[in-house]
């Protein structure tokens, strides 16, 4: 065993079984089921062509029994089924005033460009998930937050957090009333909290999805910079807010580098097909410095032990032993390579091409650069109606019609 498949499946609009259930949500008569509604349907294939400020809500918001995290207000039940009822009643689509663009300023200072997300997908038909969150599937660009995305993209493959992942935002579809909830848990308070985002999104090239027409990631990058104060502020940390904890690191030392392959690495990655992430220093030999990477398995075969690695960029930009494409790799036989290392998973494709996404480097080479590991769990607060989730069986049912729509390729 190695790192899990899900079987996610794409979402159809109007078949709402196949949304990833949310029975936090469902409780609250807030969930899938509701949404098959013919007036929210209809909302949902609206275009309205006004706005009007998400304040101007407050009286129906009020309702939803609003707390705060720091300056940040969320909600301890999910309005965002009421919002989008309420939004289409008046044929507007509606502005997140409290986090406006000019609160997003980030290191390099200035007022940023911005746009919506029809606007900012240029005429694509825009899907939330092509396939249910995966890790190839954000981008870092220009924005400092590697934490960040090596956070979500190690989530994204985490056998407990995967399915958090996928239910966080409601809808999980494009909504034209331009507002979206997402699951925070506050293990702090102990309360389950849902925080309004809308879609107007920086024009910055902060990052950018592997296709264009799909959108999870934006949503969830603007909800934890609403949550955070700013885009600038994002890093790692955030598998919390998910239900999930992290362990102390463990320091990888020359005399220990036996104990930790066999009691942490094997037992975390082959055992529990756990994954978490981890940052380099300001001396490399091998990575990036100062940069933050998935750390998404661990394998051996006879005397090779090897790590395996995302860079939130989807670029290797690594090039020592085990490579893609190394000589070393003649050493292994294609069945190992394709069962033990999984060296068939993980690509982009580019120009007909298929591009690796990650890597494996021998773990000599990556405690020199990493000299650590950490573990991802579930949370010990984690809420029970969420507990049934947060495993990798299928949270998708079959349509009426079975799954009528094909994913779109790379």
């Amino acid at each position: 065993m190695s790192t899990p498949f899900f079987k996610d499946k794409p979402i159809i609009l109007d078949h709402v079984k196949s949304w990833p259930d949310s029975p936090d949500r469902t409780i609250q008569s807030a969930g899938r089921d509701s949404y098959a509604d013919q007036a929210v349907q209809k909302a949902l294939r609206s275009d309205p062509k006004t706005s009007f400020k998400l304040s101007d809500c407050d009286t129906l918001l009020n309702k939803y029994e609003p707390f705060k995290i720091g300056e940040c207000t969320l909600y301890e039940k999910d309005p965002i089924l009421a919002l989008t009822q309420f939004s289409s009643s008046k044929s507007c689509y509606i502005s997140d005033d409290s986090f406006p663009p000019d609160k997003w300023v980030n290191q390099y200072n200035g007022v940023l460009r911005h746009s919506r997300l029809k606007e900012k997908l240029k005429g694509d038909n825009p899907v939330m998930y092509l396939n249910g969150p995966n890790i190839t599937d954000a981008n870092q660009s220009n924005l400092g937050d590697c934490g960040f995305v090596s956070t979500t993209g190690a989530i994204s493959l985490h056998p407990q957090g995967h399915n958090l992942l996928f239910s966080s935002i409601y809808p999980p579809v494009y909504n034209p009333m331009g507002v979206y909830s997402m699951r925070i848990i506050d293990q702090e308070q102990g309360k389950t909290g849902y925080l309004i985002v809308d879609d107007d999104l920086p024009d910055e090239n902060y990052s950018y999805m592997t296709d264009n027409g799909e959108f999870w990631f934006f949503l969830i990058e603007k909800a934890f910079a609403k949550l955070g104060g700013g885009y600038s502020n994002l890093g790692g940390g955030s598998e919390k807010y998910y239900g999930l904890a992290s362990t102390s690191n463990i320091s990888i030392t020359e005399e220990k580098k036996e104990e930790v392959w066999r009691n942490n690495f094997i037992p975390f990655f082959q055992g529990e097909q756990l994954t978490t992430y981890q940052g380099t220093g300001n001396t490399t030999q091998y990575l990036i410095p100062n940069h933050a990477y998935a750390v998404i398995d661990a394998a051996e075969w006879k005397d090779i032990r090897l790590v395996r690695l995302h860079n939130p960029w989807n670029t290797v930009k690594y090039n020592g032993d085990f490579c893609p494409g190394s000589q070393k790799w003649n050493d292994v036989p294609q069945e190992i390579q394709d069962k033990a290392f999984q060296n068939n998973r993980f690509y982009i494709q580019w120009e007909e091409k298929n591009i690796p996404t990650t890597f494996w480097m021998p773990y000599d080479y990556y405690r020199q650069d990493i000299p650590k590991i950490s573990k991802i769990y579930l949370g010990n607060d984690l809420p029970d109606v969420l507990k049934k989730i947060a495993n990798p069986n299928p949270i998708q049912e079959r349509g009426d019609n079975g799954w009528e729509v094909q994913p779109r390729s790379h």
